[in-house]
């Protein structure tokens, strides 16, 4: 028809006026893409594309490298952020993983969770860790998964270093005091006047 540039399909009638139109009309219809005679690609039925995989369980399942951009130089004055295996060739040689802000002006990269996009980490231009959020925590595992030192930033302090697994023990730092906690409970403080308390506050 002449509303169709061009069509290729097994269905008997489309009704969409596309310009190019791939049309599998089977359930299990795929388009598979080929080079040499090997498959390097497919849209399956559910339409998930795989890119060196014959069976993609996402909407895209890369089996392979994936690179944006090629060397540090793209990034420079506007250019694009890179995430690339580095491949023994400028400042980061022999790096297994290089995740890098575009250059300039508002380079850094933020860490977003939440159905309001909101950012809860940053990593900014300066090398800065920056954590967001009141009860914001910088956790630190042992090799067995439990929790063992962690620093949190509360309402009424400043920061908070826990010592140990379950938080027993922790030093806080106010905005004009200095406390020490062991098992639950406070053992000594520096006033803001300097002076040392050993149980009393």
């Amino acid at each position: 028809q002449a509303s169709r540039g061009l069509v290729i399909s097994t269905a008997n009638t489309l009704n969409n006026d596309d310009g190019v139109i791939y049309n599998a009309q089977t359930v299990s219809g795929k388009h598979i893409f080929q080079t040499g005679g090997t498959e390097r690609m497919r849209i399956d039925s559910s339409g998930n594309v795989g890119i060196g995989t014959s069976s993609p369980s996402q909407k895209l399942d890369v089996h392979g490298a994936v690179r944006f951009g090629d060397t540090i130089s793209d990034v420079a004055d506007g250019g694009r952020p890179l995430i690339y295996a580095s491949n023994g060739t400028g400042a980061h040689t022999g790096h297994a993983l290089v995740i890098q802000a575009r250059d300039g002006a508002g380079s850094e990269i933020d860490f977003v969770t939440g159905t309001t996009p909101t950012t809860r980490m940053r990593i900014d231009s300066s090398g800065n860790l920056l954590l967001f959020g009141v009860g914001s925590e910088l956790s630190f595992e042992t090799t067995n998964g439990g929790q063992s030192n962690f620093i949190k930033t509360a309402n009424d302090y400043n920061m908070e270093l826990y010592c140990g697994r379950g938080g027993t023990s922790k030093i806080t730092v106010g905005t004009d005091f200095l406390k020490f906690d062991t098992a639950g409970s406070e053992r000594m403080r520096i006033d803001s006047s300097g002076n040392l308390l050993v149980g009393t506050t």
